[in-house]
């Protein structure tokens, strides 16, 4: 399965020894190519010439409308962090990098707890995944943002996650 038909690249948001993670758009909650672009084009192409005033309102709602759907892209539930494995000969101990893919790929797919990613989408053969995209960047880069009012709820909803990966054999 190729993930180029629903996850429109971003930005690279990170690289390694085994691949590469992206921050992408999903093309199924926002048909940027199939809407968007032709939208905005029309709307341009019909500011060019002289026009009646009903149809200078219609362009500017076209280009409302256009705009609109542009400012909803920055919604982070529209975006997935995308990792991709490097090609065989690009990567470090590729073996290892597929194994531990396959084995990230099925703990998402298995195990839902609120303080674990939840997987979007994934490659069958173990390839590459997209998981949820969080923009502020990770829990221990912007721990002065998450104000933890009770540390015992906080713990115990750790530790039942990491019992769930336990009992499932992810981890020792």
């Amino acid at each position: 399965m190729d993930y180029k038909s629903r996850w429109h690249f971003v930005s690279e948001l990170g690289r390694g020894g085994q691949g590469k993670v992206y921050r992408v758009l999903d093309a199924l909650k926002l048909d940027i190519e199939g809407d968007l672009y032709p939208k905005i084009e029309k709307t341009i192409r019909g500011f060019s010439g002289v026009q009646y005033e009903g149809t200078i309102k219609k362009h500017c709602k076209s280009f409302c409308d256009a705009v609109i759907k542009i400012m909803r892209m920055e919604e982070p539930t529209n975006y997935g962090a995308l990792k991709e494995l490097h090609e065989p000969q690009d990567a470090r101990d590729y073996e290892r990098a597929e194994e531990r893919i396959k084995i990230e790929i099925k703990a998402m797919s298995e195990v839902s707890h609120p303080n674990l990613l939840k997987i979007l989408d994934y490659d069958q053969d173990g390839k590459w995944f997209v998981s949820e995209f969080h923009p502020k960047g990770t829990l221990d880069k912007n721990k002065s943002l998450h104000e933890i009012k009770n540390v015992k709820s906080f713990l115990k909803m750790d530790k039942d996650a990491l019992k769930r990966l336990r009992a499932l054999g992810y981890i020792r």
